[in-house]
């Protein structure tokens, strides 16, 4: 591939074709994100995070894989916190009830 053509695939999204019949190739995946099990806890995505950032940084990742994958353990982020606020939350309502329920009989 001349210089001129590396210069207009590198402009183009990944995948999409240089020219009729010459798809850019996709970056392979870093080896380590095969082997990713879904998480489990918010510290888990947090180092996948890192893991994944580090690994942009490097080219060893597109940017739409890692958007993607951004976004979906953000999200599982998201649900798990809600999730321990909740129960915290339902903890603290159910104390409160026994409290009253106990203060009420003298």
């Amino acid at each position: 591939m001349s210089k001129k053509t590396m210069k207009i695939a590198e402009n183009r999204p990944v995948g999409l074709p240089v020219s009729i019949g010459e798809p850019v190739q996709l970056p392979p995946l870093p080896a380590w994100i095969e082997r990713v099990k879904a998480p489990r806890t918010i510290q888990h995505c947090r180092k996948l995070l890192g893991r994944l950032i580090s690994s942009f940084i490097r080219d060893e990742v597109d940017s739409d894989k890692a958007r993607t994958v951004c976004y979906l353990l953000t999200s599982y982020v998201g649900i798990a916190r809600e999730q321990d606020i909740e129960q915290r939350l339902e903890k603290i309502e159910s104390q409160l009830l026994q409290n009253g329920a106990n203060n009420e009989t003298f």
